[in-house]
């Protein structure tokens, strides 16, 4: 049932206790303990998470890239993109350049991830990117996303191409998003969005950061 804010509780009440996404959803399933700390009780911490933050200034990155083209001059602009939102938050002074997950290699994988992806802009139309909302998952409840684009494939079908970091890749990586709480999310949200029989699914590409 809904979270009933009217009661009262021995912690302060939050809106965002009713607010249900995917990685909340995931967090519960994999800890409920941990799910209370965290979006409950609020517990974290306020240090920067350097993996968080990359991810976050990658996605930026890859945005301008999906929105523009993957040119060089268009590449330079998502690292300069990319580069503003990760020292926002970890100033340059205080980043680990031994870290798999660097400006520096940033800028290699960007221009990796262009060159792989620039013929295949070709064939998918580029509808929508960073889109956020909430659709229905029962009468009486809703669940909240973001997929990182809407994209119109050329046999006409609606797909989303979710973008991924991490540091090495595994057959439990690849087989992992299958059942993957977030995938069937974002692709119950395309059904919600398009005719059944015109929905391709989600596209999970993983670019990775090995240590040297």
């Amino acid at each position: 049932m809904p979270v009933d804010l009217t009661r009262d509780y021995p912690v302060p009440v939050s809106d965002c206790w009713s607010v249900l996404d995917p990685s909340k959803i995931k967090t519960f399933k994999q800890c409920p303990r941990q799910f209370f700390y965290e979006h409950v009780l609020g517990w974290r911490s306020k240090e920067p998470n350097l993996h968080l933050v990359f991810g976050e200034a990658w996605h930026q990155a890859l945005e301008h890239l999906f929105n523009n083209g993957m040119s060089s001059n268009k590449i330079a602009e998502a690292y300069k993109i990319f580069r503003k939102a990760f020292h926002d938050e970890i100033p340059e002074n205080q980043e680990d350049m031994d870290h798999p997950k660097n400006s520096g290699r940033a800028v290699e994988a960007l221009t990796s991830y262009a060159l792989k992806w620039e013929r295949d802009l070709d064939n998918i139309e580029v509808l929508e990117t960073e889109v956020a909302g909430t659709v229905p998952i029962s009468d009486d409840r809703t669940i909240h996303f973001r997929l990182d684009n809407i994209i119109k494939r050329k046999d006409g079908n609606y797909a989303s191409i979710d973008h991924k970091t991490g540091g090495r890749l595994s057959q439990w990586w690849i087989e992992g998003w299958y059942l993957s709480t977030q995938m069937r999310a974002y692709t119950h949200v395309l059904y919600c969005m398009y005719p059944y029989d015109q929905v391709y699914g989600v596209t999970v590409s993983g670019t990775f950061f090995l240590k040297r």
